[in-house]
């Protein structure tokens, strides 16, 4: 694809039909207990991402991680693709309540990246809260529990177009994640030990380490389950886009994104069989 497609694909998915699909859900899925669940994974959306930032300066010479890529090396560890990929696969393997989880763990990661993570990149300069409170997804997921906690009931005439819709956002997420990762450009170099280091922390370590945190009270629940699989997933995309626009180290943030998307093929499945296998 190129790039204006990919664009104008990205805006359609993130202002469009996530926010319609996620509206529907949310309203359908939200209930008493769930709510009562929320505020967990809103915690862990925030805790994981911070925690990660704060280990990774405790990486920097172990990993060798040169002076002008520590910003991006901690920005990697901290920002997941928890929307477009993170999403879809958690309503895949756990059902529509579980992508209400992942939005919200979603928008706890946000809360972080937009502060501290702009902070990091940008040597001292606050992120855009304005954007991050305003974001569609939010504002979608804040509306749709209002309509589920008032107990309204939706008309067939709007509840099979908005399922229709929602039957197709999660495809499309899909297909636009894959283009972003196949339009990336980044010169050919060998596998350092900086970037080894963030890819087996962000697929492995981290997914691993809220697992057995988790098993010590007793077998996984859903918020559990998506929380684990959140924590698991690739170096986002846009942290590339935010490199570039930062004039941090883009080149690294790209081959950060790709290797571990390539390798989440592998990892994301294994992870997602051990966590089913606790369920």
């Amino acid at each position: 694809m190129g790039e204006d497609t990919l664009a104008d694909l990205s805006w359609l998915v993130i202002d469009v039909l996530l926010p319609f699909y996620l509206f529907y859900t949310t309203s359908r899925n939200a209930s008493i207990e769930a709510l009562g669940q929320a505020p967990i994974v809103l915690v862990a959306g925030i805790f994981i991402p911070l925690i990660s930032l704060l280990i990774a300066p405790l990486l920097y010479k172990p990993l060798r991680v040169p002076e002008k890529r520590k910003s991006v090396f901690s920005f990697c560890l901290l920002l997941a693709n928890t929307a477009f990929l993170g999403i879809p696969i958690c309503e895949a393997l756990f059902g529509p309540t579980a992508a209400f989880y992942a939005v919200i763990y979603d928008f706890g990661l946000t809360i972080v990246g937009f502060s501290l993570g702009v902070w990091l990149l940008s040597g001292g300069k606050a992120g855009d809260w304005k954007s991050m409170l305003l974001n569609p997804l939010v504002i979608s997921v804040l509306l749709g529990l209002i309509v589920a906690t008032a107990g309204v009931e939706f008309p067939s005439w709007l509840t099979n177009p908005l399922s229709t819709v929602g039957q197709a956002t999660l495809p499309i997420a899909l297909l636009v994640a894959g283009a972003q990762i196949g339009n990336l450009r980044f010169q050919k170099s060998a596998l350092t030990r900086d970037l080894a280091g963030v890819v087996v922390l962000r697929l492995v370590l981290v997914p691993l380490l809220m697992l057995g945190i988790f098993l010590i009270s007793g077998p996984l629940n859903l918020p559990e389950n998506v929380i684990i699989m959140e924590a698991g997933m690739p170096v986002a995309v846009s942290t590339t886009i935010m490199a570039k626009r930062y004039q941090a180290d883009a080149q690294f943030t790209a081959s950060a994104t790709l290797f571990s998307t390539l390798l989440s093929m592998i990892t994301l499945p294994l992870l997602a069989i051990l966590v089913l296998s606790f369920h």
